[in-house]
C-alpha cells in the first residue's frame, strides 16, 4: 500500500539521467508503461485505468525547471509539458486533456482542455491559463461553452493580472471578472463581479502578510441555484449577505448582515432567516455581538417553527441566548457564556429548559 492506500496494477518504468539530492536537483529521461494502476482512490484510479504511457524528460536545475516532450497519456487523458521556467525567463506550456468529467466526478460530464502557458524574458514574464469545457452537464444541467482564464505577468516576484470566466448552465448565463495580485506577501482579488443566473457577488479581499483579511463582499441572490451547481452542491433559494472583513491590531474583525428565503441545501430547509453580527478576534476566541432569527426550519427530520438568538460581549465574555419553538408546541430555551482565558477558552451552560 501508499499512505494506507491499497496499491495495484503493474508498472515498467525506465529512467537514465542523473539526480543531486543535496541540492533536490535532477535531470531525467523517462520512458514508462503502467497497466490498470490503482491507490484506491475513486478518481485517480479512472483517470489511470487502462494502459498508460509515461515518456519525455524533466530536469529541475540551478538553471530552473526544464521539460522536453514530457508526457503521460492513456484513452482518458492526455497530460504534456515542455519548455524551461525560471524567474527571470520562462517557455513553457502545459497542457492537459479529459476526455469526460464523469471520470473525477459522478455530478459532471463534457471534456475539459486546459492550456497553460509562460513566456517572456528580461524578468517579465507573461502568463496565460485557460481551461474550458465546450459542452457538458454539471448536476444533470446543460452547460455550454464553460471556460475560466488568467491573463498576467509576474515580474521581480510580483504577480498581477485578470481571471475572467464564462458559459451558460441550463441556459442561465455565468460571467466571472476579477483583478488578481501578489506582491510581499500580500495576496489581492479586487474588482470581483461573478454572477450566476440569480446570483451576483461582487467586492475585494485582501489576505495580508500578517495572515488577516482586508475586504468587503456583497452578495445578492434571488436563485442559488445555479451558483451553487457550478460547485456541484444542490441548493436552491434567495439569499442576499453583506461582509466585511477588518484586521484588528492583531486579530480579525467581521461584519455580517445576511438573510434567506426559501432556503434549501443538503437536505434542510429555512423558510425565513436573518442575521446580523458583529465579531472580534473571529480567530481566535471570538467575541460576538449579534442576533439570529429564522422561521420554518427542517434538519434532519426536526421541525422548528421559530428561533431567536442573541449573543452580547460584556467585556469578559459573549453571553448567548437561544429560544425554539418546536412543531407540536414544545418550546426549548437555552442559554451560556463563551470566554477567553489563557491558552484557550471556557464554554459555560447558564440554563437550559424545555
Amino acid at each position: 500500500g501508499l499512505a494506507g492506500r491499497p496499491l495495484s496494477g503493474g508498472i515498467a518504468l525506465t529512467a537514465t539521467g542523473s539526480i543531486s539530492p543535496l541540492i533536490g536537483g535532477f535531470d531525467l529521461n523517462m520512458d514508462g508503461t503502467g497497466i490498470n494502476l490503482a491507490f484506491g482512490n475513486p478518481a485517480a484510479d479512472n483517470l489511470l485505468k487502462g494502459t498508460v504511457r509515461l515518456t519525455g524528460g524533466i530536469a529541475r536545475t540551478a538553471a530552473g525547471i526544464e521539460a522536453r516532450q514530457f508526457q503521460l497519456s492513456n484513452d482518458q487523458l492526455h497530460v504534456l509539458a515542455d519548455g524551461h521556467f525560471a524567474s527571470t525567463a520562462a517557455d513553457f506550456r502545459f497542457d492537459l486533456g479529459l476526455t469526460d468529467l464523469n471520470l473525477v466526478s459522478p455530478s459532471a460530464s463534457g471534456a475539459l482542455a486546459i492550456t497553460g502557458t509562460a513566456k517572456g524574458d528580461g524578468g517579465a514574464i507573461g502568463l496565460q491559463f485557460s481551461a474550458q469545457v465546450p459542452n457538458g452537464a454539471l448536476l444533470g444541467r446543460t452547460l455550454s461553452s464553460g471556460m475560466v482564464g488568467f491573463t498576467g505577468q509576474v515580474a521581480q516576484g510580483t504577480l498581477a493580472g485578470k481571471l475572467t470566466g464564462g458559459g451558460k448552465l441550463a441556459g442561465q448565463a455565468i460571467a466571472l471578472a476579477a483583478d488578481i495580485s501578489s506582491a510581499d506577501g500580500t495576496d489581492e482579488l479586487s474588482n470581483l463581479n461573478f454572477s450566476a443566473g440569480g446570483t451576483s457577488l461582487i467586492g475585494e479581499v485582501t489576505h495580508q502578510k500578517s495572515g488577516l483579511y482586508q475586504g468587503h463582499l456583497t452578495l445578492d441572490a434571488s436563485d442559488l441555484s445555479t451558483a451553487a451547481a457550478l460547485a456541484l452542491v444542490q441548493a436552491s433559494g434567495a439569499a442576499k449577505a453583506d461582509i466585511t472583513l477588518t484586521p484588528q491590531g492583531t486579530t480579525q474583525a467581521v461584519t455580517l448582515a445576511a438573510s434567506a428565503r426559501d432556503l434549501k441545501f443538503a437536505g434542510a430547509s429555512i423558510s425565513t432567516a436573518t442575521v446580523a453580527a458583529g465579531i472580534a478576534d473571529a480567530f481566535g476566541v471570538p467575541l460576538v455581538n449579534g442576533n439570529v432569527d429564522a422561521k420554518g426550519v427542517q434538519v434532519g427530520g426536526t421541525a422548528i417553527e421559530n428561533l431567536a438568538g442573541q449573543a452580547k460581549w460584556d467585556g469578559k465574555e459573549t453571553n448567548f441566548s437561544a429560544n425554539a419553538g418546536v412543531a407540536g408546541g414544545t418550546k426549548v430555551a437555552a442559554g451560556g457564556a463563551l470566554a477567553p482565558i489563557a491558552g484557550g477558552y471556557r464554554v459555560s451552560v447558564g440554563n437550559a429548559s424545555l
